[in-house]
Parts: structure tokens; C-alpha cells; sequence
């Protein structure tokens, strides 16, 4: 099974699995996984941020060991998942009767497809820098499910369990960092197809289907060789002379380094976890420092947008007033528009209006916001 990649079999959450995904072990210098290449990309807004990554894989902050219930439930349903994709022909009422068939007969000639399981990180020696760590594999023999094609290699099957509440952020297409992550996948193993399987809460089950896009793996493959030979090893090397002139006790030497590692570190973006992390750090040493000019037209920049999204609040405002007149004028619950969608206001203890129409174009809401202008200062 992917006798291109070197295997390294390593417990979950033992003191090697943290290395193997940081700083490296004895075998392996480390790397970037799949779920953290489209934090490197950019199309990743939770945490850790891109900065924790670079430090983590650096060695200059250690990876904080956390678990919860949804991660936990998530692992746990794993192998539970990837039985409904055995059973899965497209329709889950035929899936669910199959499956139960199965869990009592165990009967493996009802299913409808077959995968095993990669208990393993795998590492493509001709992409040293990359590593995955596949849920299964999908057996070869399988359908293409785009193509109808018979598969002539395995290929990479992820697993996701989701909330219903973190289903709508899949309503206008999977997430792009997974898209990403399955892409990473077939790189690393060299196959051309995957496929992801989504619980939604209990009451809803998916296939996400793709075939490589080539243009977004050389996209991967040079944001995230650039990344770690641009900045993880230099700010390996940096960390290395850092600690050893503070064991000497050269702070000047020690602060040296230090900066050099910060100067390193990725730029903060726009998501709410990268203000989190930056709260986490900061440390009050004393009551102010005078600002640069920098600083002055960073404060000037935010104050001019958040200008400008009090006004467009309230002509968000508005248009919702518009329409709840119009709900109201007419005396109904609901309106329908024109076979684009609908309004509705409803609601037991509180009403609330909902507009399911399609969302505009993400290009084009880039180009008008491109219009707005973050500097609404006279120059001084």
C-alpha cells in the first residue's frame, strides 16, 4: 500500500507523536501535515494560526496537548463513517438497510465498496518536506465515482463528522482547506482521486468526490517548500544559537536571535483566531511605548473601515426594513422571490427575518470591497 512513501507508525498523543508532528524525531525532521497546509495557503481561520505552526515546527513555543468531546466523538465514529461509505450507493435509505444487513450478518459480499486502514504517517521521499496521515484507503477495484472508471491504485478516503451547525458552511461547496487537505493527500501518495465521507450530526451522510487539481498541488507545493525552507529551518538555526548563548547567559547575543526568529514569524491575517493568539501573548512589562508612524497608519486604517462598516450596517439595516414592510404591508410569513428564493419572518418567542437567496459571487464581492478605501484621512 503506497510503496512510494516511507511508513512511520507512531501512537496517537505519545511524546513522539507530538515530535513527529513539530520538531521531528530521530527518523524524520518533521514536515507539514495536510490539515495545516491551508492555514499556509490561507484558507484555514481557526487555530492554531499560521504563527503557532511556524513556532511549533520551529521549537521556539510547544504544541499545547488538548483533546475534546467532538474530537474524541469524531475518532471514535471514524471506523462507523467509513462502514456507511462500504454501504453507500448514492442513496442513504439503501445505504442504512445495507449497513444494518451487514452489522448483523457480517457479511462482506453486501458491501458496495471496500477500504482498510493507514495507521501510519506516510512521507513521499520526493516531498520530504510533506507528510499525511490518511484515515483509509480506498481499495483499488473501487468506481471512480466522477468518471465510473475502475480505480487501478488505492486512494485516500478522509473521514469528517460535523455539526449541523458547521454543515452550512458547506452549503456553497466543500470548505477550501479541505479541498486542500485531500489535494495534499494526493500528493504525498501520488494517486489522482479521493474522497471525503461527512456524518452530519446524526441525521444526514455525504461523498465528496475529487479528482487532482493539479493547479492547486503546485500551489501547495511551493507555498508550503517556501515556508519550510524559507522560514522553518532558518528559524531552527536561529533557535539553536539563541538557546545556546542563553545558556552562556549573552543576552545580547540571546536577543539577537531572538529577533531574528520573530522576524520570521508569519503576518498576523483577518480571522478572529489570530487575535486570540496575539491576546494569549501579549505580556504588560510596562504602561506604554511611543508608536511609530506605522503604528499611527495602521490605527488611522482601522478607524476608516470601521467607519465604513457602521454605514454599510446601516444600510444593511434598511433593506431589512424594507422587507419586513413588505411582509408586514401583505400580512404573510413568507415571500417568495420570484423563484430565486424566499424571505420568511418567523419565530415562537422572537421572530426573526431569514433571507435564503443564493449568495453573490466571492469574486465580485473582492473587487467592490478592492473599491473601498482603508485611508479616509487627510495626509499630513
Amino acid at each position: 500500500m503506497f510503496d512510494n512513501c516511507v511508513r512511520f507508525e507512531i501512537p496517537t498523543h505519545s511524546k513522539d507523536w507530538y515530535k513527529f508532528r513539530t520538531i521531528g524525531i530521530e527518523e524524520y525532521p518533521g514536515g507539514i501535515g495536510g490539515s495545516e497546509t491551508g492555514k499556509i495557503l490561507g484558507l484555514d481561520e481557526y487555530r492554531p494560526v499560521l504563527a503557532e505552526v511556524f513556532h511549533h515546527k520551529v521549537g521556539s513555543e510547544q504544541i499545547n496537548k488538548f483533546d475534546n468531546l467532538p474530537m474524541c466523538m469524531g475518532r471514535i465514529l471514524e471506523p462507523t463513517v467509513m462502514h456507511f461509505w462500504q454501504c453507500y450507493n448514492g442513496d442513504n435509505e439503501e445505504m442504512i438497510d445495507t449497513y444494518e444487513q451487514w452489522k448483523k450478518t457480517k457479511d462482506d459480499s453486501l458491501l458496495v465498496r471496500r477500504a482498510k486502514n493507514v495507521d501510519c504517517y506516510l512521507v513521499n521521499p520526493k516531498f520530504p518536506w510533506l507528510f499525511t496521515s490518511l484515515d483509509f484507503a480506498i481499495d483499488k477495484g473501487q468506481p471512480n465515482l466522477i468518471t465510473g472508471e475502475i480505480l487501478e491504485e488505492e486512494c485516500p478516503l478522509e473521514i469528517k463528522t460535523i455539526s449541523p451547525m458547521a454543515a452550512k458552511r458547506w452549503d456553497d461547496g466543500i470548505p477550501p482547506k479541505y479541498a486542500v487537505q485531500v489535494n495534499q493527500q494526493m500528493i504525498v501518495t501520488e494517486t489522482n482521486y479521493a474522497e471525503i465521507a461527512v456524518l452530519v450530526g446524526s441525521n444526514d451522510f455525504k461523498v465528496y468526490k475529487f479528482e487532482r487539481d493539479e493547479e492547486l498541488c503546485e500551489r501547495i507545493l511551493q507555498e508550503t517548500k517556501d515556508f519550510w525552507f524559507g522560514k522553518v529551518l532558518p528559524g531552527r538555526k536561529h533557535l539553536k544559537y539563541r538557546d545556546a548563548a542563553l545558556s552562556k547567559n549573552k543576552m545580547d547575543i540571546y536577543e539577537k536571535f531572538e529577533g531574528k526568529i520573530q522576524h520570521l514569524e508569519p503576518e498576523p491575517d483577518t480571522t478572529k483566531a489570530w487575535q486570540n493568539y496575539l491576546n494569549e501573548k501579549h505580556k504588560v512589562e510596562r504602561e506604554f511605548v511611543e508608536g511609530s508612524k506605522f503604528d499611527l497608519r495602521n490605527a488611522k486604517k482601522y478607524k476608516s473601515v470601521d467607519s465604513v462598516i457602521k454605514a454599510l450596517e446601516k444600510r444593511k439595516q434598511m433593506y431589512k426594513n424594507y422587507l419586513l414592510d413588505s411582509i408586514v404591508e401583505n400580512k404573510v410569513e413568507e415571500l417568495d422571490l420570484l423563484k430565486h428564493g424566499k424571505v420568511t419572518y418567523t419565530g415562537t418567542k422572537s421572530k426573526r427575518l431569514n433571507i435564503s437567496i443564493k449568495k453573490p459571487d466571492k469574486k465580485h464581492v473582492e473587487v467592490e470591497v478592492s473599491k473601498i478605501k482603508d485611508y479616509l484621512y487627510d495626509e499630513e
